[in-house]
């Protein structure tokens, strides 16, 4: 198994547009319709996860958890855990800082509406 890296960003971009084009999914659709306990979910939207504007804390930017936890497999609710108890970094739509956390989310999305696996590596 290899650490693909970003390079999955640009196909995980595609699906989600493709499944908009399917109307499978809207890229305004608030995160709260996928995981309706998110902190904050009803004030971000997918088009904010694609464009890295949702506000949303960089997983990989926890320097402890990428030396101890990053080769291990995580489970989708131990994944979003990582980050979904800190703060979000602006006010969602008002800013843009990269964030790894909201490729992951829209694996999970993906995997939502495909009731399919989505195979994705740690960033």
């Amino acid at each position: 198994m290899f650490q693909l890296g970003s390079i999955t960003k640009q196909i995980t971009a595609a699906v989600i547009l493709k499944l908009q084009e399917q109307r499978k999914l809207s890229v305004n659709d608030r995160i709260s319709k996928y995981f309706p306990s998110y902190p904050k979910g009803d004030s971000i939207t997918i088009r904010q996860l694609l464009s890295h504007t949702s506000g949303i804390y960089n997983y990989t930017e926890n320097g402890q958890w990428m030396q101890q936890e990053v080769t291990t497999p995580h489970n989708r609710a131990a994944m979003i855990a990582t980050f979904s108890d800190k703060p979000l970094k602006f006010s969602p739509g008002t800013d843009m800082s990269y964030s790894n956390s909201n490729y992951m989310l829209l694996g999970y999305i993906i995997e939502d509406v495909t009731k399919m696996p989505y195979y994705r590596g740690c960033s």
